[in-house]
């Protein structure tokens, strides 16, 4: 093995160069290629400090490529999904993901406990809203063929 650890400053730059090559390799444009590396220099420097400036310059890095990569590959598709366009579903997804970020960063940061808490009753809620609503859409088309998203499913990641 390498041996020893690792300086924070090195691992820090690999992190970033890493997400350049990723980002390079899945074929970001220029104008959005900052956004990965934010996410990676601000993950490193939260890593080293723990502090929530650097995990919210993480989520806002990785939520904005997140945007760029939902936009690029689903956005644009024309399809419903149980009567509900996909562009919707699309849009819920990038909310309570940045719900889910915005909780996680609260917990890791040891924030109030009432915030933590409300983070995550947020996200919680926002989730389980956007299961109800692919539930209940599939349950209206249930007679015209497969159940989009069946009951079990709602329960299993609900519970867990």
């Amino acid at each position: 093995a390498l041996g020893g650890t690792v300086d924070l400053t090195v691992a820090g730059m690999l992190a970033v160069g890493a997400a350049g090559a990723g980002a390079f390799a899945m074929g970001v444009p220029l104008p959005v290629m900052p956004a990965p590396l934010v996410a990676a220099a601000g993950f490193a420097l939260y890593y080293e400090s723990g502090l929530l400036r650097d995990y919210l310059l993480f989520a806002l890095g990785a939520l904005l490529f997140m945007v760029w990569f939902v936009q690029h590959n689903f956005w644009f598709v024309d399809l419903d999904v149980g009567g509900r366009p996909v562009h919707h579903i699309c849009r819920d997804v990038l909310v309570s993901t940045a719900l889910v970020l915005l909780a996680c960063g609260v917990s890791a940061c040891r924030v109030d406990a009432h915030a933590v808490g409300a983070a995550f009753v947020a996200s919680g809620t926002f989730f389980t809203h956007l299961e109800a609503g692919l539930y209940r859409l599939s349950w209206a088309s249930a007679g015209h063929g497969e159940v989009v998203y069946p009951a079990w499913l709602v329960a299993v990641t609900s519970f867990a």
